[in-house]
């Protein structure tokens, strides 16, 4: 379930930065007209694309830490367990996402970079 989510997050991230160089597409023509180089596009957009996942991983485990906390004060506790954090199971998940993260900004990423800065112009 988790890993499903997490590809359903990547595809999300990467339609959202599609949309972001769609929208820039003059932008991008501006900056590589004046010297920009295609590793200076695809820099900027790997930076924007691990800047949202960043707040949204942040985001999740604040949730998940305070959904542990609240669950180990339960009384239910001896049916089915206590809840504990596990730092290796956080450093896969992290791993993970930035895996992911990486998959979801490199597509969008090397579109802006190629784009031909005078079409973009035209745009």
């Amino acid at each position: 379930m988790g890993s499903f989510t997490l590809t359903v997050g990547g595809i999300g991230v990467a339609n959202i930065m599609y949309i972001v160089v769609r929208e820039r597409t003059q932008e991008i023509g501006i900056r590589r007209s004046v010297g920009a180089r295609q590793r200076d596009i695809l820099l900027q957009f790997f930076a924007e694309t691990f800047f949202i996942i960043s707040i949204g991983a942040g985001l999740g485990f604040l949730i998940s830490l305070t959904m542990v906390e609240v669950a180990q004060r339960l009384p239910a506790n001896e049916i089915v367990g206590t809840p504990v954090f596990s730092p290796t199971v956080a450093a896969v998940t992290v791993s993970l996402l930035a895996a992911i993260g990486f998959m979801a900004g490199l597509f969008p990423a090397r579109k802006a970079a190629s784009l031909d800065p005078v079409e973009c112009l035209r745009y």
